[in-house]
């Protein structure tokens, strides 16, 4: 059973310490205003009275002069009643600013909690093996801070927080968790979203609400969330179905019921990465959490408390049926002056991502220029002569011409392999239309990523849907073709020369523009000419063959000449002529054998 927040009847009081010191009551404070939200800095402001009208040397900015306001000093504020304070705000002072108007003149002093500086300064950082609350315990220790962080579920994928700030990457990670920030005193505290907890306090609205603005809205509720990513394992998509669920006991009209009655179309949202249906269900979570929560929104003002804080469940009592319950608290803001201290209580959450913030990625060319985004077409106006000495190719970005500026650059080129001494080194052709991209969005730096046809420079080849041609065809007629349908692979030249290798026929052949040919086939292998075949070699040539040899010279003459030659044979061996036959020699001559019978 949650209390009631109860009027104090004890006069306001508040305490202002500055590196530990209590602020002297000398210092007169006007008003002073602290707000504590969700995923938000927590700050604090100062209205302190200083100086008076210009020029008058008895009332001097001694305020201002002083060691107390001095930004980077420790600030602590307390408010409560009587002698019975608490902190509401711990932090350090950021700024002074002096204002002097026609009737009065103050020292402006803003503050902030120590956590401001995870939004200072831009990092890279791969943990391969970490989980969220792993990866945001750490950069809140290198800001000197301590965190407060829920367990939260390893993915499969390595984090990587690219080129943004510790601050919204722990916002942006902690909402896809489901989870949402605090910055309380100088720490960062990441807790889950719990709807159905019970709260410790309760508002009474007859008792203590001064002020009320609550809506009920239905245009960012949901019934059904669908997530939608690429498993290039299974070559099909991973999807993810949720569906809203609202276990707040806050009004009497769910989330679900509204967005049925206004027939809201379903949530859905589609990525190309490899995400896994665990982490797609933890972001659908935090959807469902996000969209509940923007069903109620609103302000409560209320005397002055510290019993409340961002992230707790406040209960609304004797606010009408469709506004009572137990309301999440987004957003808590104090204001003190004049004696008199009053609580803003927001409840309910905006529907805006930490994602969507403007200033949350980099801009364009790191801000040096206006950046370039997308890819862009260029024509190729040289390939050689690059003053750096870069390999790089001048390209004319044709759609940004005018009169006075022909828009011209040198862009590298991203070629598939291009290592020291190695690579491919296929440069485009003079006129030829490539699509380029710019590095980190700066116009200074083209890449030229690949070249395009189109129905004016159309390929050497022409599509079919079997898509059974690839090829390599330069601008002479050197060609490299895949058949991917018959299984041949083709290299040929302009003049002739050609190699095919033939699956579909079970040969390989050979040709050159002599028509001399070499096939090699299940048949055998055939060497052909239309003149002569010279075998040379610096060794020795063998020529084997288990069913025969045969030697024929059908319009010239068949000769064998060596130093030596020897003529064996394992049965017999018979050598005849037509027309006339000699066996001779300048020495002896021996014919022998068994039987020797001439004639």
């Amino acid at each position: 059973m949650s209390e009631n927040l109860k009027i104090n009847d004890l006069p306001v009081s508040f305490e202002v310490s500055i590196n530990g010191k209590v602020l002297s009551g000398a210092i007169e404070i006007i008003s002073l205003s602290v707000s504590l939200e969700v995923n938000r800095i927590a700050s604090a402001n100062l209205k302190v009275s200083d100086g008076g009208a210009f020029g008058l040397e008895n009332e001097p900015f001694s305020n201002s002069a002083s060691s107390d306001f001095i930004p980077g000093n420790e600030i602590v504020i307390s408010l409560g009643y009587g002698d019975d304070r608490k902190t509401v705000f711990k932090g350090v002072i950021l700024a002074q600013r002096m204002i002097v108007r026609n009737n009065t003149s103050f020292l402006q002093v803003s503050c902030k909690d120590k956590s401001f500086k995870l939004t200072k300064s831009r990092s890279n950082t791969v943990m391969a093996d970490s989980k969220d609350d792993d990866l945001i315990k750490k950069l809140v220790s290198n800001a000197g801070l301590t965190a407060e962080v829920e367990s939260a579920t390893k993915f499969a994928y390595p984090l990587f927080q690219y080129n943004t700030s510790d601050w919204d990457y722990i916002v942006i990670r902690a909402e896809a968790n489901n989870f949402f920030v605090i910055t309380d005193e100088n720490k960062v505290k990441i807790k889950a979203f719990d709807l159905t907890a019970s709260p410790k306090f309760s508002i009474q609205a007859d008792v203590s609400a001064l002020e009320v603005d609550l809506e009920i809205n239905g245009e960012n509720t949901y019934s059904e969330f669908n997530f939608t990513s690429w498993d290039p394992k299974s070559q099909k998509t991973t999807v993810v179905k949720a569906s809203m669920a609202d276990p707040s006991k806050f009004g009497n009209l769910t989330a679900q019921k509204i967005a049925k009655d206004l027939a809201v179309p379903s949530l859905n949202k589609f990525t190309s990465a490899p995400l896994s249906s665990s982490e797609l269900t933890a972001f659908s979570k935090s959807w469902i959490s996000k969209s509940a929560l923007t069903k109620i929104q609103g302000k409560i003002l209320i005397p002055g408390t510290a019993q409340l804080k961002p992230g707790d469940l406040v209960g609304l009592k004797s606010f009408g049926e469709r506004f009572e319950g137990n309301a999440f608290i987004s957003k808590i803001e104090h204001e003190y002056a004049e004696g008199d201290w009053k609580t803003s209580v927001f409840v309910g959450l905006h529907s805006r991502w930490h994602s969507s913030l403007s200033d949350v990625e980099e801009v364009g060319a790191l801000g040096l220029l206006p950046g370039i985004k997308g890819c862009q077409i260029a024509k190729v106006k040289k390939i050689n002569e690059d003053p750096d000495g870069d390999y790089r190719v001048l390209i004319q970005l044709e759609a940004f011409q005018n009169k006075s500026n022909s828009n011209e650059l040198w862009a590298r080129i991203a070629f598939n392999y291009a290592s020291h001494q190695a690579g491919f080194f296929f440069f485009p052709e003079i006129g030829d239309e490539v699509l380029v991209s710019f590095i980190n969005g700066d116009p200074r730096f083209p890449v030229i990523t690949g070249s395009v046809y189109s129905s004016k420079q159309n390929p050497k080849f022409k599509t079919d849907a079997e898509n059974t041609t690839k090829a390599i065809h330069t601008k002479s007629g050197l060609a490299i073709i895949f058949n991917d349908k018959d299984k041949i692979f083709t290299i040929k030249t302009p003049g002739g020369n050609t190699v095919i290798l033939d699956d579909k026929k079970k040969q390989l052949s050979m040709q050159d523009m002599n028509s001399n040919e070499a096939i090699l086939s299940k048949d055998g292998i055939k060497f052909s000419s239309p003149k002569d075949i010279t075998l040379d070699a610096k060794g020795k040539i063998s020529l084997k063959a288990v069913s025969g040899i045969e030697l024929t010279a059908s319009g010239g003459d068949l000769k064998g000449k060596g130093l030596n030659v020897a003529l064996e044979a394992q049965v017999a061996m018979k050598a005849a002529g037509n027309a006339s036959a000699e066996f001779s020699a300048a020495g002896q001559t021996v014919v022998k054998g068994a039987m020797v019978m001439i004639n």
